[in-house]
């Protein structure tokens, strides 16, 4: 799984790098910008990687993929009307898969069924809360409105919480059934 990750970590790094000069010829200032961030985000497990596995991190790296490259750099997000939601609903699985690993750090994952299901949810949808107010304030700052936020106002939070509440709601089944499974993914 090392390998997978140092192979999928390049191919970012690649991609990142293909699209920060083209953008850089393009003189687009916001998507330079959010090339830029590519090379940090796939450097920041090895700052944690004592506190991750590297299941993990490939799970990291594909959401990565699906947001910064296809999303933001191929313009997925302009070109697919639907791609923000399902970049959301991907997000509420990587809120949940977070919130098992937290259950597990601190023991908690055998203790109560209900009190981790509310964590759970809990957890996902204050990061994906976190997430919209980010948003916002790059639309803002950046005077881009890449994902809609500006133009589709309260309509574009609420769908993306939304999505992000119900991929969290089909983690949370799989959960219950296969917790044991899941656990040994986040294994601490």
């Amino acid at each position: 799984m090392k390998k997978i990750n140092k192979i999928f970590a390049s191919i970012l790094l690649l991609i990142g790098a293909y699209y920060l000069v083209k953008y850089i010829k393009e003189d687009n200032i916001t998507k330079t910008l959010t090339c830029l961030c590519v090379p940090i985000l796939v450097v920041l497990p090895k700052f944690i990687k004592k506190y991750v596995n590297d299941k993990l991190i490939f799970i990291y790296y594909f959401y990565i993929f699906i947001l910064m490259i296809l999303g933001c750099l191929a313009r997925f997000y302009g070109v697919f009307e639907y791609y923000d939601v399902f970049a959301h609903f991907m997000f509420g699985f990587l809120g949940s898969i977070i919130a098992v690993y937290l259950l597990n750090c601190f023991k908690l994952q055998n203790k109560n069924i209900i009190f981790n299901i509310i964590f759970i949810i809990s957890l996902t949808l204050a990061l994906a809360s976190l997430w919209e107010i980010f948003e916002y304030f790059a639309s803002i700052i950046f005077k881009s409105d890449v994902q809609n936020v500006l133009k589709t106002g309260v309509r574009d939070t609420m769908e993306d919480i939304i999505s992000a509440l119900i991929s969290s709601v089909i983690f949370i089944i799989t959960y219950i059934f296969k917790r044991d499974k899941l656990n040994e993914i986040v294994k601490f």
